[in-house]
């Protein structure tokens, strides 16, 4: 009986992933223009296809200035600013199947894929198969992701190291296993190399470890994840530094010739090292086990939590920019904006991922709505809220708005809906009233609610992803 339920769960889970497969190959290969970094990307593929150590832009500027073109500074510096994994599986993908615009798109391709995989390997550990099967099924029409697989960006490939990473630490901080600790600092590694967003990591697993087990930040197993993750990472450190000597650290970060932290670096660093301090904090009023107690006997978490998640949530959807979100997801024929114009959501307010990402699937409303009904503050399903927290706060900061910026978000946010749905069908199922009309409308409206929210998704990318004509979106 497992047996058959496993085989029957893997071809549930090949299936959503040959359809994500077909709409995304789709999408690619419909007439469409390609962005600026689309067209960097196989260009620095190329140079290391040819030479392994020419990962610089300086070609694709100096012929832009002759053409009269005008490109940022950083583009002219001796090393491309990003770090170079992404280009170099371009790079070893030309090697297996030629080098052309289509086999650099197959990159981002299985970055997509790999991200619905491993989004229902997640959430079957932390839920159940089902959940997982339903997670899978959303983030494979999920607008975001979809539009990103099928562009040749960085993006599903830095998601989808990111959560191979938070699946082996989830794993290793409950289970406290070392061989889960080794394989987050290869994956933690990996994920540096591809993209310095992947930073995010560092405080999600710290929190993960203070909420879960603070006694493991002692333990050599913990450090050692962060140990060959920046080992990893250590060759590129030393290949700025040959390239741009004593000055390399401020060069590498913000690719600037300048030598000049900008701001945004200096906020995030303020950022890591305030949150670096409250985890210090929190980990010695953990240890105090006095004054811990006298403050749990005034405030039960658990309660204080659920307020706090409902005061934030109507403060959240009563502000106006928010409502028109609201109004956008509710009518069905509504798309959201969309085009080419460079800094095209620059006029837009710090909430921008919370309006659009409701915009483009309703399903993400459910995710929110959830954030009052987590079942314990140590429950594994609060690592899901750790997670989307942090990834929407930094890039919420950041202001550089583009919807794939955000993507790293999306498994954690369609799990949390995916739990949420299967656990209201379930009240629903074991809910006993004398009145079985009651019970009918609520089954009916919860019916039509989870129809127009698949429908208005496909919707979505009957006229944004399958198109594939936008640059922002």
């Amino acid at each position: 009986m497992k047996k058959a339920k496993n085989v029957s769960t893997l071809l549930i889970l090949s299936m959503i992933v040959v359809s994500a497969f077909l709409g995304r190959w789709t999408g690619y290969n419909a007439p469409h223009k390609f962005t600026f970094d689309e067209g960097l990307y196989v260009r620095m593929g190329l140079q290391l296809k040819e030479n392994p150590l020419n990962y610089t832009s300086q070609s694709v500027y100096n012929r832009y200035q002759k053409q009269g073109g005008r490109l940022p500074d950083y583009l002219r510096m001796p090393l491309f600013k990003h770090p170079p994994l992404y280009s170099y599986l371009i790079s070893l993908f030309y090697f297996i199947f030629g080098a052309a615009y289509k086999t650099a798109f197959m990159v981002s391709l299985a970055g997509g894929l790999a991200t619905i995989i491993i989004t229902f390997l997640v959430a079957a550990y932390i839920f159940n198969k089902d959940t997982g099967l339903l997670a899978a099924l959303l983030v494979s029409i999920d607008p975001v992701n979809w539009l990103c697989s099928e562009k040749i960006w960085i993006d599903t490939t830095l998601t989808a190291l990111i959560w191979l990473t938070l699946l082996f630490l989830i794993k290793a901080i409950l289970s406290n296993k070392s061989k889960f600790f080794f394989l987050a600092g290869i994956t933690t590694g990996l994920a540096l190399l591809t993209k310095y967003s992947a930073l995010i990591i560092f405080p999600i697993g710290l929190s993960w470890a203070l909420l879960y087990n603070y006694k493991l930040i002692k333990t050599k197993r913990f450090w050692s994840w962060i140990l060959i993750s920046l080992l990893l990472f250590l060759p590129w450190i030393i290949w700025n530094f040959i390239i741009y000597g004593a000055d390399f650290f401020p060069i590498m970060i913000t690719g600037q010739g300048d030598l000049k932290l900008n701001f945004y670096n200096l906020f995030t660093f303020w950022i890591l090292i305030s949150s670096s301090a409250a985890a210090f904090l929190t980990y010695h009023f953990l240890r105090n086990k006095t004054f811990k107690e006298r403050l749990l006997n005034k405030i039960s978490p658990a309660k204080a939590g659920r307020i706090g998640a409902v005061i934030f949530l109507v403060l959240l959807f009563s502000n106006p920019y928010m409502l028109k979100g609201l109004c956008g997801m509710l009518n069905a024929i509504y798309v959201p904006s969309s085009g080419w114009a460079f800094a095209f959501f620059s006029k837009e307010t710090r909430l921008f991922y919370f309006k659009r990402l409701i915009e483009l699937s309703p399903f993400y409303i459910i995710s929110f709505l959830s954030l009052p009904f987590i079942p314990a503050l140590r429950s594994k399903q609060s690592s899901l809220f750790i997670a989307a927290f942090w990834i929407m706060l930094i890039f919420s900061l950041h202001r550089n708005f583009q919807s794939r910026y955000i993507l790293p978000a999306t498994p954690a946010l369609l799990i949390i809906a995916s739990g949420a749905i299967l656990k209201i069908i379930e009240k629903i199922k074991s809910y006993s009233s004398p009145s079985q009309l009651k019970i009918s409308i609520v089954r009916v409206s919860l019916t039509v609610f989870l129809i127009y929210c698949f429908l208005k998704t496909i919707f979505i990318n009957l006229c944004l992803s399958l198109p594939n004509r936008s640059c922002y979106f």
